[in-house]
């Protein structure tokens, strides 16, 4: 989640907690965590910080994401809702996946390259590819036969020496 200060003329400290707000979770499970807990939005400059929440060991559900500022008023929650993790087949076909870098080894090292455009994953009987512009690379010898969701992503390494 992505917040955004505009126009403050003095600096502005926001504190993140999260509560359960399902009632199907137990009292005191684990809850999510957060990461960052506070932002601090400096003073006449447009800021912005992002606040990740982890699932980890807490159940699925619904969660809010409570901001706050020590003497204002309250600010509205946040509502979110985790999905319990499913797998399912994937059918044969072909697949757009976004990439914003690739893995490409030089023959003594790896090194992260960016990469602006997407890939086209296949997914056939003998095996899986990556393609990007006009090139193809063999990432197995075997089908992908599932995945899971909410999707983990798909681990895409070009190898070139």
């Amino acid at each position: 989640m992505t917040f955004k200060v505009t126009g403050n003329t003095t600096d502005i400290t926001v504190n993140y907690t999260i509560k359960a707000n399902d009632s199907s979770i137990p009292a005191g499970s684990t809850l999510p965590t957060l990461s960052p807990t506070q932002c601090t939005f400096a003073a006449n400059s447009d800021s912005s910080c992002t606040v990740t929440a982890t699932l980890g060991n807490a159940p699925a559900g619904e969660y809010q994401v409570i901001p706050s500022v020590a003497g204002a008023a309250t600010l509205p929650p946040i509502d979110m809702t985790f999905q319990t993790p499913t797998q399912f087949t994937l059918p044969l076909g072909t697949y757009l996946i976004p990439v914003t870098e690739e893995r490409v080894y030089d023959g003594t090292s790896c090194t992260l390259e960016p990469m602006p455009s997407s890939v086209v994953y296949v997914n056939t009987l003998n095996g899986t590819y990556a393609c990007a512009s006009s090139e193809c690379v063999s990432m197995s010898n075997h089908r992908e036969s599932s995945i899971n969701l909410p999707f983990d992503g798909i681990s895409y390494n070009t190898f070139t020496e």
